[in-house]
């Protein structure tokens, strides 16, 4: 059978999901096909075609994965429905590690958004879900990752245990070195031993193997943010040059140290930073800080164009900037 091209059409999907008989490779290339929609945020269409398989087959496991997966890729909630999707997965599969990483995943969010009282009735069944998915997957480098995450956030009284993650990631040094330096980076940050977390970081290799890059990307993004959320700006300079030295053609490590320099009250480099990061991407947001400096600098022409260019972006990710950027906005503009 040729091979289905990844520009599939969505009516095209719906042609080899109701009427193409079945074989493994209309199989492989269908999944490719919903991938690449998960990947290009087009979850209307996903989810009309889940909907059309379980109305042929209410025990389809895989449409009730992706049904239940598209609520928590988004971050809209409530996920009572996803998490009870995934539990319905797990009892007609249950040897799937990643229908157990994504129920994890799901009572994680439940627990957010529960409140810390009613948070604590979710915290041993995500540590059940992500035990059972690296069970059946122990090499599943992300499902580490979170776990570690739960760990390193979660008191030892309510189920938290720096033992556990440092188990989880020496375990996976028979896997990937590379990777699991990636693990203990994330550990010794939440442990807030930085001096260590440096250690590590500084030991993976450049130019780093393509298989690790991803995890490089999204990881070092987590710590360095998390760093500057606790508001350690030294510790987080660290992980942004790092960043830059990975990947020096992308914008997030300027723009990272531009927020490190930003917070430490070093206005003439975090601009350096700032605009270093709108060049490779104008869409980024450094402008939005790049206004406040100039605002504080009584550059309010420099201020303005920074904040209407914040305000222009397309895809805002911050709507309380985008409150606040609109506000000064108004009120430099109304100074004449």
């Amino acid at each position: 059978m040729k091979r289905i091209q990844l520009t599939i059409g969505f009516f095209g999907l719906i042609s080899l999901l109701l009427f193409a008989p079945f074989s493994f490779a209309a199989a492989v290339d269908f999944d490719e096909a919903i991938e690449k929609l998960l990947r290009e945020g087009k979850y209307g269409e996903i989810e009309t075609l889940m909907k059309a398989r379980l109305s042929q087959n209410q025990n389809d496991d895989e449409a009730l994965y992706y049904l239940a997966i598209i609520p928590i890729r988004m971050g809209k909630g409530p996920y009572d429905e996803a998490a009870q999707r995934l539990e319905k997965c797990i009892s007609l599969k249950p040897s799937n590690a990643n229908y157990y990483h994504w129920l994890g995943r799901a009572y994680g969010l439940k627990a957010r958004d529960a409140g810390i009282f009613n948070a604590v009735g979710y915290l041993g069944k995500i540590k059940d879900a992500f035990e059972k998915s690296l069970e059946l997957e122990p090499n599943n480098f992300e499902a580490r990752s979170e776990y570690i995450q739960f760990h390193g956030r979660v008191p030892g009284i309510l189920g938290g245990s720096f033992k556990r993650a440092k188990e989880l990631a020496k375990g996976f040094e028979q896997y990937d070195r590379v990777k699991a330096r990636l693990l203990w980076a994330e550990l010794w940050g939440f442990e807030e031993e930085y001096g260590k977390m440096k250690e590590e970081l500084n030991a993976l290799p450049i130019p780093l193997p393509e298989h690790a890059q991803n995890h490089t990307r999204q990881l070092l993004r987590s710590i360095g943010g998390g760093l500057l959320e606790r508001e350690k700006a030294s510790d987080a300079k660290d992980v942004f040059l790092r960043y830059i030295q990975f990947f020096p053609d992308e914008p997030f490590g300027y723009n990272g140290l531009g927020r490190v320099y930003y917070d430490l009250g070093n206005y003439s480099e975090a601009i350096q930073q700032f605009d270093k990061a709108i060049l490779l991407d104008k869409n980024i947001g450094s402008q939005y800080r790049l206004g406040l400096i100039y605002e504080k600098q009584g550059e309010k022409q420099k201020a303005i164009q920074n904040f209407e260019a914040f305000l222009s972006i397309a895809r805002q990710r911050d709507k309380k900037q985008e409150e606040d950027a609109r506000k000064r906005l108004q009120t430099l503009r109304s100074q004449g």
